[in-house]
């Protein structure tokens, strides 16, 4: 069932996606938020196998959903491809190109500084994209 972005009829909350292992969190403190390669993404992740427009979270009637936007390595809520969306709630777990999110709802007043910063750090912290090397056939 495709469920549209909220028009205000529901309250908005906030959602936390925290990086597992480790303590880094992202809060979505934005009802549409764009995650993916592009330089004007909202959540900008410049990984090789992250798509350009990679998915999208977005907050609705229902509460939150990921909307996978036909990226190619796909979107994974408790390890099933998203087809097309997913509702997601608290105690889910995300993966998006090797990274593990698991999905939270932020304690009142503690909500991270901003998703950029978060994002620069775990980006940081992965190990570097292997390379291929094309090996000559003989």
């Amino acid at each position: 069932m495709d469920v549209g972005p909220a028009h205000g009829s529901a309250a908005f909350h906030p959602l936390r996606l925290r990086l597992t292992p480790g303590d880094q969190v992202i809060d979505l403190t934005a009802p549409d938020v764009l995650l993916g390669r592009q330089s004007d993404a909202d959540l900008r992740m410049p990984q090789p196998d992250v798509s350009r427009r990679h998915c999208r979270f977005q907050y609705t009637d229902a509460g939150w959903q990921v909307v996978d936007l036909n990226s190619l390595n796909g979107v994974y809520v408790n390890g099933a491809r998203v087809r097309r969306l997913a509702v997601i709630r608290p105690g889910d777990q995300i993966r998006i190109a090797g990274i593990d999110l698991n999905v939270e709802l932020p304690a009142e007043g503690h909500l991270a500084d901003g998703p950029s910063d978060v994002l620069r750090e775990i980006v940081a912290a992965l190990p570097p994209p292997t390379q291929t090397v094309p090996r000559r056939v003989a």
